[in-house]
């Protein structure tokens, strides 16, 4: 699935920031563009809700459920689930950690893209390794076991 517009504007309705309903835009391109996404319009995205959907995608995308994401959000599967089917947004704090999650995904994406060749390359794909690999630096633990947002 693919999604439309997020904070492509500063004021109006929250539908007019907030589009579920674009093919022409990947969950990769989302989440780069919310990695540029100003202070302002990032504020106005969490405060109106992060559409359930697009958390449902990300999370599949990452392999959240297996790696215990979903715990970090203090969510349940089944209430993105719910929300997701009424076409709801995230609640505040759920939102921000899905902006969040979704920015680091978007740096990936611009740090190949400026140093080599994006061709093949998912950023999605690659984060959620990384996420559920150990890390030296972090005494050998999984990212996602020590990762508190």
């Amino acid at each position: 699935m693919s999604f439309g517009e997020i904070g492509q504007t500063t004021h109006g309705k929250v539908a007019d920031r907030v589009q579920v309903i674009s093919s022409e835009v990947t969950l990769e391109q989302m989440c780069q563009r919310l990695s540029r996404m100003d202070a302002r319009n990032s504020i106005d995205l969490i405060r109106s809700g992060v559409p359930a959907r697009f958390a449902e995608h990300l999370l599949a995308r990452l392999d959240g459920y297996r790696i215990g994401l979903l715990d970090k959000l203090m969510l349940s599967r089944t209430a993105i689930a719910r929300l997701a089917r009424g076409d709801r947004p995230l609640p505040q704090f759920a939102s921000e950690r899905v902006v969040e999650l979704a920015r680091l995904v978007g740096q990936v994406q611009a740090t190949v893209e400026e140093s080599g060749d994006p061709d093949g390359f998912s950023p999605t794909r690659w984060f959620a390794k990384w996420l559920d690999s150990p890390v030296p630096a972090l005494g050998a633990a999984a990212p996602s076991i020590v990762w508190i947002p």
